[in-house]
């Protein structure tokens, strides 16, 4: 067992179990000027989350004409690293970050209702420490539903990881540099697996076990999420009676 990260009494190095969750604190409508946008703030880790469209596609040549194409844009800003190191777009890990929410989200949107539009997804991480994948998914989320977008169902996601044979759940950034973990997406209300991305070697006997862990957090998400999005409703609700 590595000390540095689990104590011999089981208490990870910012106190919490093996089972518990960072705080999650969400808000829907942050930027009332945008069609929609959200902000999470998941320990120590902050995502805003601004939505454009649906408009019509920038680029002519990936406009489709039986639906919409999401388009989703990444930027990390120079201060929301240890190492302080400015990443551009062109970064490869951003791109495949870039690519993975495309293709979740182009599952569970309801891109078929606007042909040859464009709906683009603007993430901004304001502070990286652990979960950015799944902080980001979480905030995309929250700002579609803000902007109004029909989606299937929410995409809840949640990291675990493995020290030994202790499996951890929602990993920090001092955990992720020296754990095997992954980070898994869920439907909310199907609990379907939407994505899974591991993001170190992990031997076989501990995939499963790692998943469902992270399966369960990510149900933790989606009712925190969901609450969210009902207290943000209420307004719009009073208004109707």
């Amino acid at each position: 067992m590595s000390l540095e990260i689990l104590s011999l009494e089981g208490l990870r190095n910012d106190g919490r179990r093996w089972n518990e969750m960072r705080n999650f604190y969400c808000r829907t409508g942050v930027e009332p000027s945008e069609n929609g946008s959200s902000f999470i703030q998941y320990g120590n880790t902050r995502v805003l989350c601004i939505i454009d469209g649906p408009s019509e596609p920038t680029i002519k040549s990936k406009s489709r004409a039986d639906r919409a194409f999401v388009n989703v844009d990444i930027s990390i800003a120079p201060f929301s690293t240890i190492d302080r190191k400015r990443r551009f777009k062109s970064d490869r890990r951003i791109q495949l970050q870039c690519l993975a929410l495309q293709r979740t989200f182009e599952q569970v949107v309801q891109v078929e209702l606007y042909p040859k539009s464009q709906i683009s997804i603007c993430l901004h991480v304001l502070h990286d420490d652990g979960a950015v994948v799944a902080t980001c998914m979480n905030a995309a989320t929250l700002a579609l539903m803000d902007a109004g977008i029909p989606m299937t169902d929410y995409v809840c996601c949640c990291t675990s990881g493995i020290v030994d044979s202790d499996i951890l759940l929602d990993l920090n950034s001092l955990e992720e540099s020296d754990l095997s973990w992954m980070t898994v997406a869920v439907m909310g209300t199907k609990n379907k697996v939407t994505y899974m991305q591991l993001e170190t070697k992990m031997h076989l006997d501990y995939l499963d076990s790692v998943m469902n862990v992270a399966i369960a957090g990510a149900e933790q998400i989606y009712y925190m999420m969901q609450n969210a999005i009902r207290q943000s409703a209420k307004p719009y609700l009073a208004k109707l009676v």
